[in-house]
């Protein structure tokens, strides 16, 4: 199997993307944003890359062959085979990854996120009670 890279070329300068054993390919472009696909040794997966920040992530994780991602904005698009048939995938990327604290998802950990940690503060649910506060 080949080990193919990406490269960000600005007009300029070339930046490699990636470095890995893996084969990367099916690079699309938007501004400062490249998305594509590598095969992850079981299937592809989709990655995004901004270059300002120099951050990469795993756009895709499944069990599925995702394929032929395009970007416009922060919106992708890719193709999926579920095992059964063709499905065509969406999504806008609003976070580079998640962050573990950050239990409402909006990309930053603040106060609303201790508020739903404290929700749930000294709740246990242990079939034995008497367990929970050992």
């Amino acid at each position: 199997m080949y080990s193919w890279e990406i490269f960000f070329w600005d007009g300029n300068t070339t930046e490699r993307l990636t470095y890995n054993e893996l084969p990367d390919y099916g690079a699309e472009i938007w501004g400062t944003y490249v998305v594509w696909q590598r095969h992850d040794g079981n299937d592809d997966e989709i990655f995004f890359h901004d270059v300002n920040s120099g951050q990469t992530a795993q756009f895709t994780d499944n069990i599925y062959n995702d394929y032929e991602p395009e970007i416009s904005g922060l919106r992708v698009v890719w193709k999926g085979h579920d095992g059964n048939d063709w499905e065509i995938y969406m999504a806008v990327v609003d976070c580079l990854y998640t962050l573990e604290a950050d239990l409402n998802r909006d990309c930053k950990v603040d106060f609303e996120d201790f508020a739903l940690f404290c929700e749930g503060w000294l709740e246990c649910t242990k079939l034995e009670q008497e367990d929970c506060w050992e």
